[in-house]
C-alpha cells in the first residue's frame, strides 16, 4: 500500500477509536529527510521562526512525529500571500497541513499587527487547525526555557534581543532595535 494508503487508513482508525489508536509510519521523501505520520489529531505544531530559516515540530503528547526546516519568515519583509506562498511550495509541510489542531508559531518581527499578517497566511495554510497562536521569537524563548515560571530569555543571533518574564509573562524588554542595530 502506498504511504497515502497507510495514513488515510490512520486518521479512519482515529476517527472511530479515538486516542487508543496510535501508529507511527515512517517515510522518505525526496529530498531524504525523514517524517513520520501517527495520530495526528492531537498534534501540536510549533515553529520557531527567524528571517533565515524556521524549525518546524510536530508532537503528539510527548512524541515527536514531524520535524521539518523551511526558508525564514519574517512579516516586517514578507506579506502574507508571500508567507502563504512559501508554505504551499513546501511538501513536508503539505503532508501534514490537515493534521495539526493547533499552531504555535514564534518568529522575529511578530509584535502588534505583524502577528496577523503570519496568522493570516497559517489558517490559510493549516485550514484544520482549531488554534493558531502567533507571539515573538523572544516569546517562544521564554516559554522554552521556563514555561510558566520567571526569568530573563536572550536570543543572540543575526537580531539580538532579551526580555524579562515573570509568571510567563513579558514584563521588560529592551528595544531589540532589528537585525541592522541590535547587534
Amino acid at each position: 500500500r502506498s504511504i497515502k494508503d497507510w495514513a488515510g487508513s490512520i486518521r479512519e482508525a482515529s476517527r472511530i477509536w479515538g486516542d487508543e489508536v496510535t501508529f507511527l509510519l515512517r517515510a522518505t521523501e525526496r529530498h531524504g529527510e525523514f517524517y513520520t505520520f501517527a495520530h495526528m489529531e492531537t498534534m501540536i505544531l510549533y515553529a520557531d521562526s527567524g528571517s533565515t530559516k524556521t524549525e518546524w515540530l510536530g508532537r503528539n503528547g510527548q512524541t515527536e512525529v514531524f520535524r521539518h526546516t523551511t526558508p525564514g519568515i519574517n512579516p516586517f519583509l514578507m506579506s502574507s500571500e508571500q508567507i502563504e506562498q512559501m508554505l504551499l511550495a513546501e511538501p513536508a509541510l503539505m503532508h501534514v497541513a490537515n493534521d495539526a489542531h493547533e499552531i504555535r508559531f514564534y518568529g522575529a518581527g511578530c509584535r502588534g499587527t505583524a502577528c496577523h499578517t503570519v496568522r493570516t497566511a497559517l489558517e490559510r495554510v493549516f485550514k484544520q487547525a482549531r488554534r493558531i497562536a502567533v507571539d515573538s521569537d523572544l516569546a517562544g524563548a521564554a516559554w522554552a526555557l521556563f514555561a510558566d515560571g520567571d526569568g530573563i530569555a536572550c536570543i543572540l543571533g543575526t537580531g539580538s534581543n532579551s526580555g524579562l518574564f515573570v509568571a510567563g509573562k513579558l514584563v521588560a524588554q529592551v528595544s531589540p532595535l532589528g537585525y541592522i542595530l541590535g547587534d
